[in-house]
Parts: structure tokens; sequence; C-alpha cells
């Protein structure tokens, strides 16, 4: 599950074996967090929001039953303009670094544009919306070395009533 949240919101990179269901909680993902389902192995996960507000302090992912593996920090207190890192819950060390892709005017804009995703070591995934929405519409992401992984909104909206991640 670890893997599900540097993909997010993510996620928002994770490995592209299995498809997700997420759910969002209480109608609003950017506020109330989201469920995280795998749908081949049966694990669930938790993203809570930081004080209610996933959009500039961050969120937390905690498996079902457990303690949180991974937090999440929005860059300058702006997740969806500037980016975010996530680190490790338990030992603080960095899980993933991600920058939002910019518009033609140079602002950053995740929610139209997509992020970028990188690892320690070196490794990367770009994150692109899918006609310019990742809030109605969804992301694909397309991993260093190959491969990508789709991700689309459910009806009302990605951040609204959650998405699927397909391989």
């Amino acid at each position: 599950m670890k893997g599900l949240l540097i993909w997010l919101l993510l996620g928002f990179a994770a490995t592209a074996v299995a498809e997700y269901d997420v759910i969002c909680l209480k109608g609003d993902c950017l506020k109330n967090g989201w469920s995280i389902f795998d749908t081949k192995t049966g694990n669930s996960s938790v993203v809570k929001c930081e004080d209610e507000d996933c959009r500039t302090k961050g969120w937390v992912e905690r498996p079902k039953r457990g303690i949180a593996v991974a937090q999440t920090s929005c860059i300058d207190d702006l997740c969806w303009q500037e980016g975010w890192v996530t680190y490790n819950f338990r030992t603080g060390a960095t899980i993933s670094e991600n920058y939002c892709l910019s518009n033609d005017d140079g602002d950053g804009d995740c929610l139209k544009q997509g992020w970028e995703t990188h690892f320690p070591g070196g490794s990367w995934a770009r994150t692109l919306c899918i006609n310019n929405d990742c809030q109605e519409v969804g992301w694909e992401v397309h991993f260093f070395g190959g491969g990508f992984q789709t991700s689309r909104c459910k009806t009302g909206g990605c951040f609204k009533s959650g998405w699927t991640m397909y391989p």
C-alpha cells in the first residue's frame, strides 16, 4: 500500500500490478481523505487529510489495521500548484518528491497538467492529466523505463467520488 500513496494523490506512482478502487470519504477527498482497496489482494488502507485539508496541509496513509505508513506534506502549502513530499511515517525517510507540471503561463497546476514524481535513487514517473482534467476525467502515470497505469474518475469526479486505477 505504501507504493499506492506514492502514486497518489497518489498516489501517485505505484507499481502497475493490481487494480485499485479509491472512494472519497464523505464525498470530498481533498477535505476528508479517501479509502483504497486492492481488488487483487483484498488489502485496504485509509488516507486522512491533515486538519481536513489535503489542498494545503497534506495527508497520512494508514492500513485498515495498523499504524501509519506514510505522511505527505504540501510544498509551500500548495499541494496542487507546487507539489508534495511523501515520507516514511516511522523513519522520516523520503519516499517520493512530487512536483506539479506547469501550464503555458508557467504556473504549476497538478489538476490540469499533472505532476512528476522523483524517487530516491533516481527513478521517476510522470503523471499526465487526461484531456487536461485530472479532476473529472483522470490521469495516466508513465513510468521511467516504460509502462504506464491509468486512473479514471468515477461519476461525480475523482475528488468527490473517487477513481479506479487500472494496470
